[in-house]
């Protein structure tokens, strides 16, 4: 992670809206929808570790099937 901090995103669009319902196959399709933005490697990773946890975790909680 050493440097992450110090590479900036490209200045292109910064806001992605999307609605995925909350199956289990929504973790999965968040990423895919991040990566329509245009993030740099490093972040970009990190970005889809993020977007999968705070997607998962609700669907764990409510244990959707």
């Amino acid at each position: 992670m050493v440097g992450h901090d110090r590479q900036v995103a490209p200045d292109l669009p910064r806001r992605l809206d999307v609605r995925i319902p909350a199956t289990h196959q929504a973790p999965g399709m968040a990423r895919r929808a991040l990566g329509r933005l245009p993030l740099p490697l490093p972040l970009a990773f990190d970005a889809q570790v993020a977007v999968s946890e705070l997607v998962v975790l609700p669907i764990e909680v409510v244990d959707v099937r």
